[in-house]
């Protein structure tokens, strides 16, 4: 992402005029696109917006700036969408994909041709543009890339590589979405079921063969006893949480994944209509994290396979792990 941490040039604050800003940068991003960054001229912009140029002097310093103003505003999209409780909350990658790519379309339609200026940005002769636009791009490309990493690891999504499927899946979906916007023959929700489908066909294992690569891509099965809501206990093995060995969840600012090798026991609780796991460790350490109730907690009994939202369930007590 693009922070002043990255010696970036400084800008002048633009959130109180927020409407001003986003119209001199989606008329700079059309244009340089159009023409090129470099044959691009101020007044070409401003002559466009039919505005004079003290007027976009007074949010951009140079031409440089509103380049990075570009950018930002793309890097400020993505931040927005991956801190949404539909994101943070969901169980995995495949579960992510549709509040991502519902969110970024909506974004895409306002910041349409900014992915695109990105990539060619990418490559400039200028270093401090070329690093910028690469700091964006993988602001973009990184969550995607983190989560499909998990998934190849619990063997729910095909072993392939990460970014690159990311890069590859980013640019399907963009093409997709522009070629749409110039005829209305496809609704949004087509579209966007379009792009998740192909995503779910091209990266997830089949059901019968993800089964056997989980088992082998896990160190470890667990046997628990799950106790429910109404106190029915019930001993169990193999648990899995959405069908990965590590139950996700929100621990104060940060995302966390927790490991049932290293946890005894998992209390769950309700408390102003949020749901809490209270962990305790295996050396009697404690924390509390945020996570989603209709998380899907599955394992195998004597009788078979036993499914319980994660709300559903009181306690959940750890035996020792099995190689």
């Amino acid at each position: 992402m693009i922070t002043s941490d990255r010696n970036t040039p400084k800008r002048a604050p633009h959130d109180s005029n927020g409407d001003k800003t986003l119209q001199i940068v989606k008329k700079a991003i059309e244009m340089f696109n159009r023409v090129g960054y470099e044959r691009v001229k101020v007044s070409d912009i401003t002559d466009a917006l039919r505005i004079g140029k003290g007027t976009l002097y007074l949010y951009f310093k140079n031409k440089k700036e509103l380049l990075f103003e570009c950018f930002r505003q793309v890097d400020m999209v993505i931040s927005s969408l991956e801190a949404s409780p539909e994101i943070r909350s969901a169980g995995g990658f495949f579960e992510r994909l549709r509040p991502r790519f519902v969110g970024a379309h909506k974004h895409y339609i306002d910041l349409g041709g900014a992915l695109n200026l990105i990539r060619l940005s990418s490559v400039s002769a200028d270093p401090e543009i070329r690093r910028c636009a690469q700091d964006s791009y993988r602001a973009i490309i990184e969550p995607l890339k983190r989560d499909l990493e998990i998934a190849i690891r619990q063997g729910v999504a095909r072993p392939i590589d990460a970014e690159l499927a990311m890069c590859g899946l980013i640019a399907f979906a963009e093409s997709i979405i522009s070629r749409a916007a110039r005829n209305d023959r496809y609704t949004v929700q087509e579209i966007d079921d379009l792009i998740i489908d192909f995503a779910e066909q091209a990266l997830r294992v089949p059901q019968s063969q993800g089964d056997s690569q989980a088992l082998t891509a896990d160190r470890h099965m667990f046997s628990a006893s799950i106790t429910d809501q109404n106190g029915v206990c019930t001993e169990v093995n193999d648990v899995r949480f959405e069908g990965g060995i590590n139950l996700r969840g929100i621990l104060g600012q940060a995302e966390i994944e927790v490991d049932p090798a290293r946890v005894s026991s998992i209390a769950i609780r309700e408390a102003n209509e949020v749901c809490f796991a209270d962990v305790t460790t295996r050396d009697g350490g404690k924390a509390s994290l945020q996570v989603q109730p209709n998380l899907i907690v599955s394992s195998e009994t004597a009788l078979g396979t036993l499914r319980i939202a994660l709300g559903g369930i009181s306690l959940l007590a750890f035996s020792n792990p099995q190689e």
